[in-house]
């Protein structure tokens, strides 16, 4: 009978396949989790950019809703200034005006004794609504949030801006 040299250990080819084989699913997981990572953040950045849309919109519906043009004033004097637009009877008071524009790739919004900043945001267009009549309704803001563009109409008053008959 033959005998064999002791056949305990690996022999250098199925060492050098089993590290073969050991670096491939290192390198998978390695790609996995950075993949996994890379989606974190960018579901991160979307749920920013979902909050600036909220607060910035709930800021201009607001802010419009309080901009009570009296039913004589048939055409409200809008003012376009530099940055965007200032309407007047903010509170229903004449001498006090909503102002609404750009600036420096932001959305601001001033009223009286109050201005806030939405640097995350930036307003693309402001234009107002104006019914069929010539009366002053609304008014809509573009905006860009991170990389998307989003519209928002808000009605002057207390009512809702409806689609369709007015």
């Amino acid at each position: 009978m033959i005998s064999r040299p002791d056949d305990s250990g690996f022999t250098m080819l199925e060492a050098a396949v089993a590290l073969a084989l050991l670096s491939v699913f290192g390198g998978l997981v390695a790609t996995l989790a950075s993949g996994g990572t890379r989606a974190i953040e960018r579901a991160h950045e979307a749920s920013a950019a979902a909050s600036a849309l909220l607060g910035s919109e709930a800021a201009i519906r607001g802010a419009a809703s309080r901009v009570r043009i009296p039913y004589w004033e048939r055409k409200a004097s809008l003012r376009k200034t530099e940055r965007g637009f200032s309407i007047p009877y903010y509170e229903g008071d004449p001498a006090l005006r909503l102002e609404l524009g750009r600036d420096e790739k932001s959305l601001y919004i001033a009223t009286a004794g109050e201005a806030r900043r939405f640097a995350s945001v930036e307003a693309l267009g402001i234009d107002p609504l104006v019914a069929s009549t010539g009366e002053l309704r609304g008014m809509a803001v573009a905006l860009s949030i991170g990389g998307s563009r989003y519209l928002v109409a808000a009605r002057f008053g207390q009512g809702a801006l409806g689609l369709g008959k007015e």
